[in-house]
């Protein structure tokens, strides 16, 4: 290796070490904080004056009736382990199963119903299995 080239070997190496660290430094800084956290998403606000329908570790369903048709609003508390979670509803008046959604992430999510659902059940379409099934109970 001739001088010439052992200094500008050098200087790539000093450039190098002051650039690496100001790099990695700058993308950790750079990485976007979440949209809320566990503490944002609060379960029961006051607005809901009657206990949940369904409660455990990763979600919590509420009924809220108004008329003719009726809203479910579920809260995920975290994450399903299933990465294709959809929500059904079902009675014993129609012959199929009504869509209502998917749940992806953890949040709120409202759904529409009909008074005449019996249940809600929550499938993995994925693994072709059942998640949870809900029992409704309407006033």
């Amino acid at each position: 290796m001739t001088s010439d080239l052992r200094k500008a070997h050098k200087m790539i190496w000093v450039v190098l070490a002051i650039l690496i660290p100001i790099l990695l430094v700058s993308a950790v800084l750079g990485i976007p904080k979440p949209a809320f956290n566990d503490n944002d998403l609060l379960v029961n606000d006051g607005i809901h004056k009657e206990p949940p329908v369904y409660e455990d570790e990763s979600l919590t369903l509420f009924l809220e009736q108004d008329g003719a048709e009726g809203n479910l609003r579920l809260f995920l508390k975290r994450p399903l382990p299933h990465p294709s979670a959809l929500v059904y509803a079902s009675s014993s008046k129609a012959t199929e199963d009504t869509y209502l959604g998917q749940l992806d992430k953890k949040g709120v999510y409202t759904f529409t119903l009909d008074r005449s659902t019996e249940e809600i059940k929550i499938y993995d379409a994925i693994k072709k299995e059942e998640i949870t099934k809900i029992a409704l109970s309407w006033d």
